[in-house]
């Protein structure tokens, strides 16, 4: 099997990329390499994390797995004690969903996905830089939980660093326990949830046992002559769908860049504030005709008149700071045209900065503990994994991490393959602005007339030099040509990369032709 992987990680990039040579398909191989993300890349995602699936084959048939983390089935916790820790932890759901995706849609075994990330924890991998420098940044927190510095430090309570050779036997041992007996051995294990309890959580073994993924809604709609589906309101899809059927509404590709730039943002913004906020509510009016022809007037409007999109948008904000939170994404495609896309997240960076003591990975954080929300089962996210099929035969899988950031880079992907025919590198490596708490953050490398005029149209603009916790939203997109030609595109921020198959070996292509900030 022929087949294509794009991740936030070279070595998790590769893992998957070995799937094909043993008669996996896309699914296996976004799998694997999610499975090797959780040791690879401890601070963006973990076997206590939480994750969305969307797999797309090409006579139509979609499906979606909502492996969001779960929050206590008791919510009355005392609202007076700080919601921090094990108190902010919620059930995991990567290893079920994950488990669940390879058995429903793979062609392999459970074993075989998860070997490749077995062998780098028990054999070790070299530390890349942006993960040695989360790592800096998140150790005196970490010391502050005895399982998490006995796992995550050194003896001497300092960081991991980059180049190190890293390895987890604790860790291997766990994947191979769940290779041998099923995701039961994270999901249906008194130890781990007594561990919680005893540092203060709600959970119950019920509230692991119990848990199961879900069938994701699943969003479609055309985007030019691409049919594209995203996942529903689990996520941020209907503000996706949305923004694009704004966008449909204008001829992007005759737009000078700024032109350009200006009707992007606004779309994202309008659709962004006309979103459905209540997961519980029916989202679908906000991709009714009338309500996008209401919201391309808006826009329209917003235009001719800067002072009513300042009014609207509101004034720059400061630039944000570096932050402790991010998010990591998989995106595969086979040679039988059966795509996948896979986002996974911890919350903030190592997430609720606690640690299985015996597994040996770190929980999630959930930010709806965080917040003492009650109204809520699962935690919201804002991942937006998409999958694009043309009629000749071409097909896109992109998604990206950064938290707030993500739907905008996929907006941009997205209008740079479809709308500027751009090559999946290309389209990674092309100069980003993107909405960033309230600000569109432009890189330095945008032309200065286009930046001036962003600021004319009234938009909140603001250089903004990408650096450790402060980007664009970082892009992995795998598609297939209409003569069957595989290939990818990673941003190389958080060291991603595209590994290739041929079906008996694989190779590492050039991902990006983007130069790595400091």
């Amino acid at each position: 099997m022929r087949g294509v992987v794009s991740a936030g990680s070279d070595v998790a990039a590769h893992a998957g990329a070995q799937m094909f040579a043993r008669g996996g398909n896309a699914v296996d191989a976004a799998v694997a390499a999610v499975f090797a993300l959780t040791v690879v890349d401890p601070a963006n995602t973990s076997l206590g994390g939480r994750c969305h699936v969307l797999v797309s084959r090409p006579e139509g048939k979609l499906a979606a797995l909502d492996g969001r983390t779960a929050l206590p089935a008791n919510k009355d916790y005392d609202i007076e004690t700080p919601q921090t820790g094990a108190r902010v932890v919620p059930v995991p759901g990567n290893p079920r969903t994950l488990a669940e995706a390879v058995e429903r849609f793979g062609n392999l075994t459970l074993a075989q996905v998860i070997e490749p990330a077995r062998q780098l924890a028990a054999e070790g991998y070299s530390v890349p830089r942006r993960l040695a420098a989360a790592w800096n940044v998140a150790a005196p927190l970490l010391r502050r939980d005895p399982a998490a510095s006995r796992h995550f430090l050194h003896a001497d309570g300092t960081a991991i660093s980059i180049g190190e050779l890293r390895a987890q036997p604790q860790l291997a041992a766990t994947l191979d326990d769940i290779a041998r007996d099923g995701p039961d051995r994270v999901m249906d294990c008194e130890r781990i949830v007594s561990h919680l309890q005893g540092l203060g959580s709600t959970l119950t073994h019920a509230d692991f046992a119990e848990y199961r993924p879900l069938d994701g809604e699943i969003v479609q709609f055309t985007y030019r002559d691409w049919q594209c589906c995203t996942i529903g309101r689990q996520g941020h899809g209907y503000a996706l769908a949305a923004t694009f059927g704004i966008l449909n509404r204008f001829d992007i590709c005759t737009m000078e860049p700024a032109e350009r730039w200006i009707t992007m943002a606004l779309a994202q913004a309008i659709a962004h504030r006309g979103r459905e906020k209540k997961e519980s509510a029916p989202h679908d009016h906000v991709l009714e005709p009338q309500a996008l022809d209401a919201a391309a007037d808006w826009l329209r409007g917003f235009k001719l008149a800067p002072a009513q999109a300042v009014d609207f948008l509101g004034k720059r904000k400061h630039i944000p700071e570096a932050r402790r939170a991010d998010t990591t994404h998989v995106s595969t495609m086979d040679e039988t045209g059966i795509a996948a896309a896979i986002t996974t997240s911890i919350g903030p960076h190592f997430g609720a900065l606690v640690a299985a003591p015996h597994e040996a990975f770190m929980f999630a954080h959930s930010y709806r503990m965080a917040k003492r929300d009650r109204t809520v089962q699962r935690d919201r996210t804002e991942m937006v994994p998409t999958i694009l099929r043309h009629a000749d035969g071409r097909c896109v899988a992109v998604g990206a991490a950064g938290s707030s950031r993500i739907p905008g880079a996929v907006i941009r992907a997205i209008v740079n393959v479809v709308d500027l025919a751009m090559t999946p590198v290309d389209a990674t490596a092309a100069p980003a602005a993107n909405w960033y708490d309230g600000t569109l953050v432009v890189n330095p490398a945008m032309p200065h007339p286009v930046f001036d005029r962003l600021l004319q149209a009234g938009l909140p603009a603001a250089w903004m030099e990408p650096r450790f916790g402060v980007h664009y939203g970082l892009v992995h997109m795998a598609a297939k040509g209409p003569t069957d030609q595989l290939t990818g595109g990673a941003d190389p921020f958080w060291d991603g990369a595209v590994w290739r198959s041929d079906g008996s070996g694989s190779r590492r292509l050039e991902a990006s032709l983007k130069p790595e900030a400091a």
